[in-house]
């Protein structure tokens, strides 16, 4: 019984670790997006790049900063868009809740660029995300949550969006990881891709 508790805790203390491990806020993240927005009698596509950084300020607490590039589809019968660039500023935070599984959130103030053939827009406002995040093994690690946006966004032609998040994470070393992720909203969906250094 005695060698069967220490097993227990010595397994405890293990799985733990993941979540101590890779729940790093210093690291700088290069991107990819492919992103296609639903209209009722057509949908456009988009592709991008990003760049996040994040730095660590306190215990679970950090700074973010992130942009991010998208060109448009040309529908030659609508001026929808050429392209837009986002800029995002904000504080992340995250936690270990239980061994293999811990929580993360967001809030940042966002700007919004919008190229059009008659000119360009420019937009403010919130964008703020919230989930979980699970330790399967020691490099690999799954997050799912929610993400929502009241930035007027003229191109997807939508004011408030809420939208669904998920992610999968590979670590192939001890700083750097590979990341495959997909996001569904009412009218957007993405595919999203990752390398980011630790």
């Amino acid at each position: 019984m005695k060698a069967l508790t220490t097993t227990l805790l010595l397994a405890l203390a293990a799985t733990s670790a993941l979540a101590e491990e890779h729940s790093t806020a210093n690291f700088l993240e290069l991107n990819t997006r492919l992103t296609s927005i639903d209209f009722d009698d057509y949908s456009l596509d988009a592709d991008g790049y990003g760049l996040l950084f994040s730095t660590d300020i306190s215990r679970g607490f950090s700074l973010l900063a992130d942009y991010e590039n998208l060109d448009f589809d040309t529908l030659n019968y609508l001026d929808t868009g050429r392209s837009q660039d986002r800029y995002e500023f904000g504080l992340g935070y995250q936690r270990a809740l239980l061994p293999n599984m811990g929580v993360y959130a967001s809030l940042r103030w966002a700007t919004l660029e919008s190229k059009f053939d008659s000119g360009s827009q420019t937009d403010n406002g919130l964008t703020g995300d919230a989930g979980l995040r699970f330790w399967l093994v020691d490099d690999f690690e799954f997050d799912t949550g929610l993400r929502y946006s009241d930035i007027n966004d003229p191109v997807a032609q939508t004011t408030r969006s809420m939208s669904i998040t998920g992610t999968a994470r590979w670590h192939l070393a001890d700083r750097f990881s590979l990341s495959l992720g997909g996001e569904h909203g009412e009218y957007e969906s993405a595919w999203t891709g990752s390398f980011r250094y630790d």
